[in-house]
């Protein structure tokens, strides 16, 4: 007999992070300091919400002096 699924399973952003630590030995201390490293002392002085960074190909979304997100900067098709 097969019973139905109750839900279904998924792994949260934080689990992800855990994982990558635990299981990888990604240093996520040094993963933070390289973000925030990114031209800090410019952006946060200025209170900026939205921090290129061309050389590594995204852009920083800062709230409050806390960057809550990480966006890839868009590639163009060819063609």
């Amino acid at each position: 007999m097969q019973f139905p699924r109750l839900f279904e399973p998924t792994v949260s952003d934080h689990a992800v992070v855990r994982w990558l630590e635990a299981v990888r030995g990604i240093d996520i201390e040094a993963v933070r300091a390289e973000i925030l490293d990114q031209g800090r002392e410019q952006w946060a002085a200025q209170g900026a919400v939205h921090v290129r960074v061309p050389q590594l190909g995204v852009s920083l979304v800062v709230d409050t002096g806390r960057v809550i997100t990480i966006v890839p900067h868009a590639r163009r098709s060819r063609g």
